[in-house]
């Protein structure tokens, strides 16, 4: 009897993915280079679905990771999994895709982290910041560690600054979206807050930042705050202080 060449491919599928299913975590290692800049240690459970105590990103440890391959990772150049990302500090979950090129892209992902773990060296080296950061991540493209696409929505609640002055911000709303390298995000306070803030942040493909942020006291605003902000900066026509900056941003 002649085997069709069809049930040699379903064969060979069914294989391929027992593989997958039934192989351990532990085999990862084969596949990372000795110079990745991502090391995973203490692997369980199976390539399919499995568990790194700890996640090493350029010498630092992002936490404990749970992931569950998708089955249409099978079926592209891409390798897509659903992750759980633990830390004292932060956590994060949603979906992963990574090609070639350094590509990693995230999709209906949303991270929680203390403002005061936030990498800020180099943008804002004289703030301290408090509070909480909420991101929901529509989705982000990262090539060769870049921003290369974002559309995404970042809450920071609770917000405030203890350097260079005690300073109660109250909800700062973040709206980010752009691709191809070039993203803008918009800044503004919620109506809740003591302050009025309005600014934008424009980043360019070489990562390079203008920041051109507006706060400005409203009349509940307390006056000792509202003395507290010529702190700050210089005041603009209109009473607010003007913050401008520009860099880059660090990888």
């Amino acid at each position: 009897m002649r085997i069709s060449k069809l049930a040699v491919l379903v064969l060979l599928a069914v294989f391929i993915i027992s593989l997958i299913v039934l192989a351990p975590a532990r085999l990862i290692y084969r596949f990372l280079p000795e110079n990745s800049l991502v090391q995973l240690s203490n692997l369980s459970g199976s390539i399919w679905r499995g568990n790194a105590q700890q996640v090493i990103y350029q010498n630092q440890n992002l936490g404990n990771l749970d992931w569950r391959l998708k089955p249409t990772a099978l079926l592209t150049a891409k390798l897509g999994s659903h992750f759980t990302l633990r830390h004292p500090d932060y956590q994060a979950e949603g979906n992963l895709k990574a090609g070639s090129d350094n590509l990693l892209i995230l999709n209906n992902t949303t991270v929680k982290i203390s403002a005061d773990r936030l990498p800020l060296e180099g943008i804002a080296s004289a703030v301290k910041a408090n509070g909480v950061v909420n991101a929901d991540i529509e989705s982000l493209t990262l090539r060769d560690q870049k921003i290369d696409q974002i559309k995404a929505r970042i809450n920071w609640k609770d917000a405030s600054i203890s350097a260079p002055v005690e300073l109660e911000l109250g909800e700062v709303i973040v709206d980010a979206e752009g691709e191809n390298g070039n993203i803008n995000a918009l800044i503004k306070s919620s109506a809740s807050s003591q302050l009025d803030i309005d600014g934008k942040v424009a980043l360019d493909p070489a990562m390079q930042y203008r920041a051109d942020i507006k706060i400005k006291s409203k009349p509940d605003t307390p006056e000792e705050v509202t003395n507290m902000l010529p702190l700050l900066g210089q005041k603009d026509s209109d009473g607010a202080v003007r913050l401008i900056s520009n860099g880059v941003v660090p990888r």
